[in-house]
């Protein structure tokens, strides 16, 4: 999640800085021979109002110079203050955490950022304390209050993560790119409806994106994208994408807009899932299509006399429905070999196509449509186990055998497949 200020932070250690370069300069002027007293007023002046907690210790950790505002947050006066320790002033667990830091800027020689936790009258105040070494080897510090600024940032991190939850519960990923750079921020939920688990920084690419989205959409998508920030405005797209986890692939929504920001362009948006949407449509249309077909089958019944006519239109509207190559439409025949069926109408094919193909039996695949008992389907009837159990050929011809057969049950005479 993202700090909603981020250089607040930094802003507030450059203010600490300004007070700690006053506070040295202070120091230094008390030290002067002339006008020491003057010098000197002025310290216990800038110590009286200003509004941080300024404190110097000596080597042994004694307090030698405190404001105003330490003593109030310390809840003592200054003469309960000064000569005494961290040890003798905070609770166990507080006053630890003060001399290991001091015991740290010592080490160090260097200025250290700290932050501290303080109970104050029932409170939890937020502290952030830079302290320093001075020439004498005394360690002196600077506290500012920064509970406000941290409640902030609680505030804004509970409502990214309630926003979040939104977001993942409504399948929406939400996106930042730098279209320069290439990369920008991305929701968790960005990451995940391209089945990609979030980094943890969350910083998404376009290289990412466009892995992502399937093969013959990456070109339409990228156009479509780019037509929209040459005219400027919002945009919105849709498209299919592969995701990383499963290889299933989804259609995906996306909208947004194109903004600058110091001299870049930056498309900011969202995208949501719409494949279970799509697959509604899908089956809306083909419903459509099929009433579409049954209607005009009804139509041709209703008003043809011609058999021939009639038949020829359902075998046309079962290839249609079903998306077969072709359909044929088979009627009983009784000869001295037995029943079989002879054909009556052909769709989707020519006539010749089946000069050299066998009259259909009453084989074990078959015999179920010659009983009006049931469906047969299959996908390829050459590995059906019911395939190539009876004489002569024992399966059809290698020349005549088709990829694959369906055959309905119409009624004990009639026969389609």
């Amino acid at each position: 999640m993202s700090n909603p200020h981020p250089s607040a932070d930094a802003s507030r250690i450059a203010a600490l800085e300004a007070e700690v370069a006053a506070l040295e300069r202070q120091l230094a002027a008390s030290k002067e021979v002339k006008p020491a007293g003057e010098a000197r007023g002025r310290l216990v002046e800038f110590l009286e109002y200003t509004p941080d907690a300024i404190f110097i210790k000596d080597p042994q950790g004694r307090y030698t110079n405190v404001s105003n505002t330490f003593l109030a947050l310390a809840g003592k006066t200054l003469e309960q203050v000064i000569g005494r320790t961290d040890d003798e002033l905070f609770e166990p667990k507080l006053a630890a955490s003060f001399k290991g830091q001091d015991e740290a800027v010592r080490a160090s020689g260097a200025p250290a950022h700290f932050e501290d936790t303080l109970d104050y009258q029932g409170r939890a105040l937020n502290f952030l304390t830079r302290k320093f070494l001075l020439p004498t080897g005394e360690v002196a510090g600077i506290a500012s209050d920064v509970t406000a600024q941290r409640a902030a940032q609680r505030l804004h991190q509970d409502t990214e993560r309630r926003l979040e939850l939104a977001l993942e519960g409504t399948g929406i990923g939400v996106f930042e790119n730098d279209l320069s750079s290439g990369f920008g921020q991305w929701s968790p939920s960005g990451f995940r409806i391209l089945g990609v688990e979030p980094p943890p920084a969350l910083i998404g690419s376009y290289a990412l994106w466009r892995e992502r989205v399937h093969p013959d959409d990456v070109e339409r998508a990228e156009a479509a994208h780019e037509a929209a920030r040459t005219r400027g405005g919002p945009w919105s797209m849709e498209f299919r994408i592969v995701r990383k986890d499963s290889g299933e692939v989804r259609w995906l929504s996306a909208y947004g807009q194109f903004t600058h920001r110091d001299g870049t362009t930056i498309s900011t948006g969202a995208a949501l899932d719409i494949t279970e949407q799509k697959q509604s449509q899908e089956r809306l249309a083909e419903q459509a299509r099929t009433l579409e077909t049954l209607n005009q089958v009804g139509a041709v019944v209703g008003a043809e006399l011609d058999l021939g006519t009639i038949v020829q239109k359902v075998t046309d509207a079962g290839v249609e429905l079903t998306g077969a190559r072709f359909g044929a439409f088979f009627y009983n025949l009784s000869a001295e070999s037995g029943e079989m069926l002879t054909l009556y109408t052909l769709s989707g094919a020519k006539r010749s196509d089946f000069d050299q193909f066998p009259h259909p039996r009453a084989t074990q695949i078959f015999k179920p449509t010659f009983d009006g008992t049931e469906i047969v389907r299959s996908d390829d009837i050459t590995k059906d186990s019911r395939y190539g159990h009876n004489a002569p050929t024992r399966g059809c011809r290698p020349t005549t055998c088709p990829s694959a057969a369906i055959s309905r049950s119409r009624s004990s005479h009639d026969r389609a497949k």
